[in-house]
């Protein structure tokens, strides 16, 4: 499992859609079987343009390469970006995903939030981001 988590951290290095320096945020969730949530979500913050690009499992099967992310909230106390993704649930049907992680710069603890458009429950996960310098 480690093994595919570092695949996915190189992938994601590899294959931005923006190439500037930055800050790379790789984060683990606890997430329970069955969720529309991934165990590894790793973002990158552009150091000029303040763009951000995401990138999961969820992200990896839908589009094969990470997406840009809106950010929502920037101050000293957390760091907020939301994202979608569309695909094929498993009655053949599109579902549309949206994504809420919240970072919190004190203690680098995160939150993850997906919401299934149509459906009226959502799913939830905590965990940890690391932060290091490099492309993004």
């Amino acid at each position: 499992m480690r093994l595919v988590l570092k695949f996915v951290a190189l992938m994601f290095l590899a294959s931005t859609a923006v190439a500037e320096n930055g800050t790379v945020h790789d984060c683990d969730f606890k997430v329970a079987r069955g969720k529309w949530l991934s165990e590894k979500v790793i973002f990158g913050v552009g150091e000029k343009s303040g763009d951000v690009s995401v990138y999961d499992g969820i992200i990896h099967h839908a589009e094969g390469k990470p997406i840009f992310a809106r950010v929502s909230r920037n101050d000293e106390k957390r760091f907020v970006i939301h994202w979608r993704v569309s695909m094929p649930d498993k009655f053949g049907r599109t579902a549309d995903i949206k994504f809420r992680l919240t970072y919190f710069r004190k203690n680098g603890k995160a939150s993850i939030v997906s919401d299934v458009q149509g459906y009226d429950n959502f799913d939830s996960a905590s965990g940890r981001c690391k932060l290091s310098k490099g492309k993004v």
